[in-house]
C-alpha cells in the first residue's frame, strides 16, 4: 500500500461528470472548483426577516430543491418560529447584527457587542451554528474583529467573488429589486450567465417581495423565474446557502488528499484547515488501468464515472472507498 498527500490546483472550467479531462493531473487527482464540477456558484440571501421571505421565498426555493440564507436583525424578531422552521429545512440563518447599526461608525467595543450578541442569540434560538454575517448598510467593521465570530461576511459592491476568495470578510453581493438596476428576471439571469463565464460566485441580496413594506421589493414572479432558470441548468450552477459556498471555497484552498491502495480498492480521504463545519468536496480521480466500473461504500459519495475518471464527494475528515467491479 502507498499513501499520497498533495494539494490540488483548481480547475476553473469543468461541468458535471463531463468528458473534459482534468486540467491538473498531478498524481491523478483534481478538486472541483465548485461542488459537482459545476461552472459557477449562486447564493440567494435575504435581509431583515420580512414576512414574505418565509411565506413565499422559502417555498419557492424548496420548490426547486434549493436552500437560501436569511439574515435577521435579532432585535427586530418577534417570532422565531419561521426562522427555526427554515433552519430545520436546511436554510442558513446568519447574522444581520442586533440593532442594524452602521458598524463603520461604532467603536470596537460596540461593534463587538453587535457581532457577538447577535450570533449568540441566533444560536440559542435556532439551535444551529451562526456562521456568517451580512453587514447592515454594507458598512464594514474591522476584518479581524469579524473573523473572531464568523467564517465569512457579506458586503454589497455589485461584484462577483472569484473562486479563490481574496477576503472572506468582504464577499461581494448584488442588490436586486425596485431600488436597483436589477428589477427583472432577465437582468438577473444575465448577471448569472456572466458570473458563469468567469467561474465566479454570484450572491444576490434581496429584501422585500412584491408589495410589502420592506426595502427594494423584488416581484415573486422574478424570483420564481430565476430559480426555475437555474433548476434547468443543474450541471452549470451550484445553488447553495452562503455559508456552504464559503466553506467549500475555504476547504478547497487548504485541501490535502490521502489515498490508501489495495488490490481492488482505493480508500480516499481529505483533510482541510479546521472549520466549524464542513461540506462535501468533489474530487476527480483517474481510474487505474483496467478499472472501467467502480462502486463506493457510501451513497453520499455521489459517484459518477466518465472518460476514465471517477467523481466523488467526500466530507473532510471522512473517507470513501471505491472498489473495482469485475
Amino acid at each position: 500500500m502507498k499513501k499520497i498527500s498533495l494539494a490540488i490546483a483548481l480547475a476553473l472550467v469543468a461541468l458535471g461528470c463531463s468528458n473534459s479531462r482534468p486540467l491538473d493531473n498531478t498524481d491523478n487527482y483534481e478538486i472541483a472548483t465548485w461542488q459537482g464540477f459545476r461552472a459557477t456558484a449562486v447564493s440567494y440571501t435575504f435581509d431583515d426577516n420580512l414576512p414574505a421571505q418565509f411565506t413565499t421565498a422559502v417555498q419557492l426555493l424548496e420548490k426547486y430543491g434549493f436552500r437560501g440564507t436569511f439574515y435577521p436583525v435579532t432585535n427586530w424578531v418577534t417570532d422565531w418560529a419561521p426562522l427555526r422552521k427554515a433552519a430545520n429545512h436546511g436554510h442558513e440563518i446568519g447574522s444581520h447584527t442586533v440593532s442594524h447599526p452602521n458598524l463603520s461608525e461604532l467603536n470596537e467595543d460596540s461593534a463587538r457587542v453587535e457581532l457577538e450578541l447577535s450570533k449568540a442569540i441566533i444560536e440559542r434560538e435556532i439551535g444551529k451554528p451562526c456562521l456568517t454575517i451580512a453587514y447592515p448598510f454594507c458598512a464594514t467593521t474591522n476584518d479581524s474583529l469579524t473573523a473572531q465570530y464568523y467564517i465569512a461576511a457579506r458586503i454589497c459592491d455589485k461584484k462577483y467573488t472569484p473562486a479563490i476568495i481574496p477576503n472572506a470578510m468582504r464577499i461581494s453581493s448584488l442588490g436586486v429589486g425596485s431600488e436597483s438596476d436589477y428589477i427583472y428576471a432577465r437582468d438577473i439571469r444575465d448577471y448569472f450567465e456572466k458570473g458563469k463565464t468567469k467561474g465566479a460566485w454570484s450572491v444576490l441580496l434581496i429584501h422585500e417581495l412584491d408589495n410589502g413594506n420592506g426595502y427594494s421589493p423584488l416581484t415573486t414572479q422574478a424570483l420564481d423565474s430565476t430559480l426555475n432558470y437555474l433548476s434547468q441548468r443543474y450541471e452549470g450552477y451550484w445553488v447553495a446557502p452562503f455559508a456552504d459556498v464559503a466553506i467549500y471555497a475555504l476547504e478547497r484552498e487548504s485541501a490535502k488528499i490521502f489515498e490508501t491502495r489495495h488490490d481492488d480498492a482505493i480508500t480516499i480521504s481529505v483533510t482541510t484547515k479546521e472549520l466549524p463545519q464542513y461540506v462535501p468536496l468533489t474530487i476527480r480521480r483517474k481510474l487505474p488501468q483496467g478499472w472501467s466500473t467502480v462502486s463506493a461504500d457510501k451513497a453520499s459519495a455521489n459517484l459518477c464515472i466518465s472518460d476514465g475518471y471517477v467523481n466523488i464527494d467526500i466530507i473532510p475528515g471522512a473517507d470513501v472507498t471505491i472498489t473495482k467491479q469485475k
